[in-house]
C-alpha cells in the first residue's frame, strides 16, 4: 500500500446538532476514499458525544469551553483557555497528519481554527442555521470556505468564500420513509425536544395529545426529553389517559421517525433537516430567546421553500392545533401532502457538496 493521504479533522462541539452533520460528512468522505482518514475533535464537555458510541469514528478531545461564561472571572480567563487549547489542538493536528479541518460550530471550533491557521492547514466552516453562532463567525475569519446550510446565513460571513451546500444528514435518514397508506389504526406521534430538552413541549404536548384523542384519533406518543428526567413527563401523559413512551434519547432516531405519522419538534437546523429527509409531517415550535432567535429564523428562511407548519410558544393554542393535527392524522391525502411539504425542505446532496469542498482544498 502507498502512503495514506492527509487526514481530515471534524471539529464539533456542544450538542447533537453539531455532531450529527459532522457524522454525515464523515460517512461521505470515507465512502470516497480508503486512503484518507477522518477523526473527530470534540470538547470534553460535549454532551452530544454519545452519538458517536458504537461507530467506527475516532475521537480526540480538547478542554475547550463556551464563550459565554457564567461570570466575569470565567470570561477573563477565556483568552488563556483559547490559547492553551489552540496549542493542544496544534499538537494534535500535527500528530494526526491533518490536511484540513472542518468545523461545525460550538466548543472548540475557534481553538482548532487557530491551530490550523498556525500550521497553514485549510479551514472549512459549516453553518447549519440561518443565523450564525459566535464560534463559527470567529472561526470563519480563518476559513478558506464557508459552507451554508441556509442561504440566509450569508449576511454573517464574507460573501466571496461562501457556498450554499444545505445541511447534511446521515444515510440512515436519507434511506428512511414514513408510513404509507395507513387508513386505520393507531397514529404514532413523536416529540423531539433536542439534546437539551424542551420544557415547553414537555408541559404542553400531553394536553394536545389528549385533545386529539377526544377528536376521535387513536394516538400513541414517543417523547424525547433530552437530558431532562422522564418521570414527570410520563406522569402528565398518564393523567390524560395517553399511552406514551418517554425517553431521554435514542440511538435510532431515523428508525423512530420512519415509523411515526407525525412529529412535533423544536427547530434546530439539524432537527429540521433530519425530519425533512425522512419526509415526516411536522409541527415546529422554535425555542425562544436563544442564540439570536436562530430557530425562528430557520423556519422563516425555510418558508421560502415549503409551506411548513410552525407556531411560536406565545401563540400556542391547544384546541386549534388539535383540530388541525386531527385533520392531518385522519386524512390520508392531507398526511401525504404534509409529508411532501416536509421533503421539500431536504438537501439530499449536502454531504456530497461539503465533501467536494474539502477534497478540493486538500488537493
Amino acid at each position: 500500500m502507498g502512503p495514506r493521504a492527509g487526514s481530515i479533522a471534524l471539529v464539533a462541539g456542544g450538542t447533537a446538532g453539531h455532531i450529527a452533520p459532522a457524522m454525515a460528512v464523515a460517512e461521505e468522505l470515507l465512502g470516497r476514499s480508503s486512503d484518507r482518514s477522518v477523526f473527530f475533535v470534540l470538547s470534553r464537555r460535549t454532551p452530544g458525544q454519545w452519538l458517536l458510541q458504537d461507530t467506527p469514528f475516532e475521537v480526540e478531545t480538547i478542554d475547550s469551553r463556551a464563550f459565554y461564561g457564567n461570570g466575569w472571572q470565567q470570561r477573563l480567563a477565556l483568552p488563556w483557555h483559547v490559547l492553551s487549547n489552540a496549542a493542544a489542538a496544534r499538537r494534535l493536528l500535527r500528530a494526526r497528519g491533518a490536511s484540513l479541518i472542518l468545523a461545525f460550530g460550538g466548543y472548540g471550533c475557534v481553538d482548532a481554527a487557530l491551530a490550523a491557521a498556525s500550521l497553514r492547514i485549510p479551514v472549512v466552516v459549516h453553518e447549519a442555521n440561518a443565523r450564525a453562532g459566535l464560534s463559527n463567525r470567529i472561526a470563519a475569519t480563518m476559513a478558506s470556505r464557508i459552507c451554508l446550510g441556509m442561504a440566509a446565513a450569508a449576511v454573517d460571513f464574507p460573501g466571496a468564500r461562501c457556498v450554499v451546500t444545505g445541511n447534511p444528514v446521515r444515510r440512515s435518514f436519507r434511506d428512511s420513509r414514513p408510513p404509507r397508506d395507513r387508513r386505520s389504526g393507531r397514529r404514532n406521534l413523536v416529540v423531539v425536544g433536542g439534546s437539551l430538552g424542551a420544557r415547553f413541549l414537555d408541559a404542553r404536548v400531553p394536553e394536545l395529545a389528549a385533545a386529539v384523542s377526544r377528536h376521535g384519533v387513536d394516538i400513541g406518543v414517543t417523547h424525547f426529553t433530552g437530558h431532562r428526567a422522564t418521570d414527570e413527563v410520563l406522569g402528565r401523559y398518564r393523567q390524560h389517559g395517553i399511552e406514551a413512551t418517554v425517553l431521554q434519547r435514542t440511538g435510532d432516531m431515523a428508525g423512530t421517525l420512519s415509523a411515526c405519522d407525525f412529529v412535533i419538534s423544536q427547530a434546530g437546523a439539524m432537527a429540521v433537516a433530519e425530519i425533512a429527509a425522512v419526509g415526516v409531517p411536522a409541527l415546529f415550535v422554535p425555542l425562544p430567546g436563544h442564540a439570536r432567535e436562530h430557530q425562528a429564523a430557520n423556519l422563516r428562511a425555510l418558508q421560502e421553500r415549503a409551506a411548513l407548519w410552525w407556531t411560536q410558544e406565545s401563540d400556542w393554542d391547544t384546541e386549534a392545533l388539535a383540530r388541525r393535527l386531527t385533520a392531518i392524522l385522519a386524512d390520508q391525502r392531507a398526511s401525504a401532502q404534509a409529508s411532501a411539504q416536509a421533503r421539500a425542505m431536504s438537501d439530499p446532496g449536502a454531504a456530497a457538496a461539503i465533501a467536494d469542498v474539502c477534497l478540493e482544498l486538500c488537493r
